[in-house]
């Protein structure tokens, strides 16, 4: 991955005939990430990635806009099935305190009783 990033930054910075500094100013990090990226001791994040390759094909990129809309559409896939887990747990949950609910009904509604004819046989 690292000569690959090393590769593209390479690429950026000879098209638009930028520094490290100023490739680190246009994708708003610091000089520091560009070098941890070369190097292969980080990575960027995902956003970063596709800035790089939107820069490196000289802001032309259909396929890097296809490529984005197909991650866009699997982030949303994996949002929709994120949120129907946290639905079924919602349910299991709210399961859980209905059953807790009418366990505390009956609980008091037999002290109550209890209490009522306590006082009734006095």
């Amino acid at each position: 991955m690292g000569s690959n990033i090393t590769n593209l930054i390479d690429s950026v910075k000879n098209i638009y005939g930028w520094n490290d500094k100023q490739l680190a100013e246009s994708l708003g990090v610091s000089s520091h990430s560009i070098l941890s990226w070369k190097s292969g001791r980080r990575s960027p994040k995902r956003a970063i990635e596709i800035e790089l390759e939107k820069l490196g094909n000289g802001g032309k990129g259909e396929k890097m806009l296809d490529n984005q809309l197909q991650d866009k559409d699997y982030i949303i896939k994996l949002q929709k099935e994120k949120i129907a887990l946290l639905e079924k747990k919602l349910e299991r949950v709210a399961s859980q305190n209905t059953e807790i609910d009418l366990l505390l009904e009956w609980m008091l509604t037999n002290a109550y009783q209890a209490k009522a004819k306590k006082m009734i046989k006095h």
